[in-house]
């Protein structure tokens, strides 16, 4: 599922993802993509980029 061409993006305070559309796609994925995706949270919140 990491090979895909799914897309993401940022409008205005919301995330948008494209995932697989098989469960097991989309488990993997957001196993992979959770915590760069909460660092992402942190510093739209404004939290310093370490």
């Amino acid at each position: 599922s990491m090979l895909s061409r799914s897309l993401s993006g940022v409008k205005d305070q919301t995330m948008v993802l494209a995932l697989p559309g098989s469960t097991k796609g989309a488990s993997e994925s957001m196993d992979a993509l959770f915590p760069p995706l909460l660092h992402a949270f942190r510093i739209f919140k404004g939290a310093r980029h370490d």
